[in-house]
C-alpha cells in the first residue's frame, strides 16, 4: 500500500476507475455525529452484510463504540451503480496546500463525505484502497 494524494477530480475519477473492476467488497464507516445522506445516497441497501458499532478499522482506531461500519458485498450490477454514483459525487476529500506563517503546509478541504471513511476490498479480501476521510489521508493498493 502507499499513500496517495487527492487533489482534484480527475485524480479521484481515476481512482474510482481503478477499483471498479477489482472490488469485491465496500466498508464504510460514519461517526454517529456525521450526517448519514452522503453514504446512503450511494444506495446499496439490498448489498448489506454486515452492520456493527466499532471502534477500530482500516486506518483508524478511536475509543468508544461510536462509528458504525456498514459492510457490502458488491456483484456487477451494484458495483456499476456505485461507481457511477461516487463519480458524480465531490471527491472524498481534496488534498491542498496553503501557506501559513510563511510556511507552505499540507492542509484537507471536507467534501460531502465530511469524516466518513471507506475501504475497497479485493476479491480475495485484499485491501485495494482506504481514507480516513476528514485527515485527508489515502492509501492504494501498490498495483495502482
Amino acid at each position: 500500500m502507499k499513500q496517495i494524494r487527492i487533489e482534484n477530480k480527475e485524480q479521484y475519477v481515476q481512482i474510482l476507475d481503478f477499483l471498479k473492476d477489482k472490488s469485491k467488497y465496500l466498508e464504510i464507516v460514519i461517526p454517529d455525529y456525521e450526517e448519514k445522506e452522503a453514504a446512503f445516497r450511494l444506495d446499496l441497501t439490498n448489498r448489506l452484510l454486515t452492520e456493527k458499532r466499532v471502534n477500530r478499522w482500516q486506518g483508524t482506531k478511536t475509543t468508544g463504540l461510536f462509528n458504525t461500519l456498514y459492510k457490502y458485498d458488491l456483484d456487477k450490477e451494484s458495483s456499476n451503480t456505485l461507481f457511477k454514483s461516487l463519480k458524480k459525487s465531490e471527491p472524498f476529500f481534496i488534498n491542498t496546500q496553503e501557506i501559513r506563517f510563511g510556511y507552505l503546509e499540507d492542509t484537507v478541504i471536507e467534501t460531502e463525505f465530511g469524516h466518513i471513511d471507506f475501504a475497497f476490498y479485493g476479491f480475495s479480501g485484499d485491501v485495494l484502497f482506504y481514507t480516513t476521510t476528514h485527515e485527508g489521508i489515502a492509501f492504494i493498493s501498490d498495483s495502482y
